[in-house]
């Protein structure tokens, strides 16, 4: 089986994790300040805080800013679930937006929802249906690729919105400006990374949350350690989580953290090799826009169709021994978010049609990829 994104780990992880294992320190240890202060160095961020994973990342940076039941969370109508479910989980209610081409949050949209669905009260932004405050925007770079976070940095600048961005899959991608560039997840008050194992690296699970406001770095690191004020006489001064990443997974992520330039190196290679491959008469192999730089974390096609033919190509593709996944349902479509406001999603339904992930791991070799291209061309020659 080709598979669709496994993590590419060999005896230099070995080597790291083991040592946390003969020393002792598999919990505490040297490498959880490491890895942070790799991260912090890497995106020129001035803080970063290790935690078990990107949903819990995402619940720290909500919970930090003050995310509850009075007050509701501006998002895209697609991302993976963990984005809306940070929001339940702080008892405040996501309110999904429409999406562009890129399947990131689109900007008009989100300009529309403030003009003609809010009002303002001394400055702070209400809901005119539900008349709860609008806390913040949480933003998502999909697969790697940049939303416009210039321009929704302005947007919630201007309406005094905290802005969130979930960097879940794009460590390693940037905004690119003029001749500048900048690492996303630092243009929000907030950014959140996932190493989970099909991120482009990995700690074996794993998340982090960089910003450079020394106060919410302080409340996220104090909330991840169970509110603790006092450990030796068990003191807690509020309700915290134990979201702590445990050194072993440091050690494996810290040494990740320096193969990741080879790896985006090997990640744009691999993606010129699919577009020349792919018939370009039938599909498009999704690029970014001209401000993004991605890290191509998740190469992503599009079949030039108007009939669904998703499952048919999935199932098509396994049978061959190649494993694909379909972008995930939206947000607005999952039974538990049915209930929660949408606004202007007109183009969601649209933009996820016949979008499918396709086999993205750094160590593919140029035979598999081939395969995996000829086996898509073979099938869209017979259906289209």
């Amino acid at each position: 089986m080709i598979n669709l994104s496994l993590p590419n780990l060999s005896k230099e992880e070995i080597k790291a994790s083991s040592s946390t294992i003969r020393d002792g320190w598999v919990a505490g240890g040297k490498f959880i300040k490491k890895f942070e202060d790799e991260i912090k160095n890497f995106t020129k961020a001035k803080h970063a805080i290790s935690c078990i994973n990107g949903t819990s990342a995402l619940h720290l940076a909500l919970r930090a800013i003050g995310a509850s039941k009075d007050n509701e969370i501006l998002m895209p109508s697609v991302s993976f679930i963990a984005t809306a479910n940070a929001t339940i989980y702080n008892n405040s209610s996501p309110i999904f937006l429409d999406v562009d081409k890129y399947l990131n949050l689109d900007c008009l949209s989100l300009e529309n929802f403030i003009k003609k669905q809010t009002f303002k009260k001394k400055g702070i932004l209400f809901n005119k249906k539900s008349k709860k405050k609008i806390l913040a925007v949480v933003v998502v770079h999909v697969f790697g690729t940049a939303a416009n976070i210039v321009d929704i940095k302005k947007i919630c600048n201007k309406n005094n919105l905290f802005l969130i961005e979930d960097a879940a899959g794009a460590l390693g991608s940037f905004y690119k400006e003029n001749k500048t560039k900048k690492h996303l997840g630092t243009f929000g008050d907030l950014g959140c990374f996932s190493f989970n194992a099909n991120k482009i690296i990995t700690s074996g699970g794993g998340g982090m949350v960089v910003t450079n406001d020394s106060k919410l770095s302080k409340k996220i690191r104090f909330l991840s350690n169970q509110a603790k004020v006092n450990d030796t006489f068990y003191i807690h001064s509020d309700i915290g989580y134990n979201y702590r990443l445990p050194n072993v997974n440091c050690s494996i992520g810290f040494t990740q953290l320096k193969k990741l330039k080879s790896f985006i190196n090997i990640k744009k290679k691999n993606f010129h090799m699919y577009s020349k491959m792919l018939n370009q008469d039938k599909i498009e192999l999704i690029d970014s826009p001209k401000y993004s730089e991605s890290n191509k974390w998740m190469y992503v096609i599009r079949f030039k169709t108007k009939k669904n033919i998703i499952k048919k190509v999935i199932r098509y593709l396994k049978l061959n021994g190649v494993e694909t996944k379909p972008i995930w349902n939206p947000l607005i479509n999952q039974p538990k978010f049915l209930k929660f406001q949408k606004y202007g999603i007109l183009n969601t339904k649209k933009f996820i049609l016949n979008k499918l992930c396709i086999p993205s791991s750094t160590f593919l070799k140029k035979r598999e990829i081939k395969f995996v291209a000829n086996k898509i061309n073979l099938f869209v020659d017979k259906i289209l």
